[in-house]
């Protein structure tokens, strides 16, 4: 894979203001199984700039230019600072409502804008999550019936056209795309809302064809789907008709479960903070990363 190409002016940090040891504490539980290794300064140089693509589950339901603390790219850039409190990255929410890979696509959207982080400085942002799927496959076709295989399959061949697409544009501008799979349709929540029988193992078909355009095209892939579902199963078999949706659609309490899933796939290091204390009568600290340690008595 191509390393990221990172711009480099000088200008003043707008990023995320939360950082709190609560939430530090809790990084360090959730990702302490993560692998050691930490990519972090090869995939997110200082002043890189990243852009979140996607449907409503990216958008949220507020304004749609900010990343939003409850959504996995909010966790994301809480990470972010948490583990990396000196490094200057800032993130954009270019979700849209609705949206269809075809929709993102910027020579047809005429509208740079949608995608710049930090206005003056660059055209573009670095780095590009992309989570497109839930719409392409169009849930709503199944309820009360299945489209047939022909419809299907101009949807899945529309998808990977439109994202083949829109990754080379990307690439042309000097982004760097990092494909994530649509997250889980819940289909088995017991909720008043209309059901889309079948659409889950349709979005399946999704995260396989977003991993086909991440191989092919040397990119980064996050499979969300399989993670999410397994993870959903495992719940409902303990607690029949739960959901972390509140619409099927909208994993609104599964973001922390893609933010997990995000980290394990890119690697990125586990700790947000390590401190070794001595046993003695008089404790020191005989190791510490990124933690300074005062006050010890």
């Amino acid at each position: 894979m191509p390393p990221f190409k990172p711009y480099s002016p000088s200008f003043v940090r707008t990023g995320f203001p939360i950082v709190l040891l609560t939430l530090g504490l809790f990084f360090c539980r959730l990702l302490q199984a993560a692998a050691p290794v930490d990519p972090y300064a090869e995939l997110f140089p200082q002043g890189t700039q990243i852009t979140f693509i996607g449907d409503s589950i990216t958008h949220g339901t507020t304004d749609s230019t900010v990343v939003k603390g409850d959504h996995y790219h909010g966790l994301l850039q809480a990470y972010f600072s948490l583990r990396h409190p000196g490094r200057k990255l800032w993130t954009k929410n270019a979700g849209l409502s609705g949206g269809k890979a075809s929709d993102a696509i910027l020579e047809r959207a005429n509208d740079k804008d949608i995608y710049k982080v930090l206005p003056g400085v660059a055209d573009f942002p670095n780095v590009a999550f992309i989570l497109f799927g839930m719409n392409d496959g169009g849930y709503t076709g199944y309820v009360g019936g299945t489209p047939s295989e022909s419809s299907k399959q101009a949807r899945r061949d529309d998808y990977v056209r439109y994202m083949q697409r829109l990754i080379d544009d990307l690439k042309a501008k000097g982004v760097q795309p990092v494909i994530l799979s649509p997250t889980p349709y819940d289909e088995w929540a017991v909720k008043s809302s209309s059901v889309s029988v079948g659409y889950n193992a349709e979005l399946a078909n999704y995260a396989d064809l977003g991993q086909s355009l991440a191989t092919s095209n040397d990119l980064l892939f996050v499979d969300l789907h399989t993670y999410m579902t397994n993870q959903m199963f495992a719940k409902q078999a303990l607690v029949p008709g739960f959901s972390y949706t509140r619409d099927r659609v909208h994993p609104d309490g599964g973001h922390i479960l893609a933010l997990y899933k995000i980290l394990k796939s890119l690697n990125l290091e586990s700790d947000v903070f390590n401190v070794t204390l001595n046993n003695a009568d008089t404790p020191t600290v005989t190791a510490a990363t990124n933690a300074t340690v005062t006050g010890l008595y």
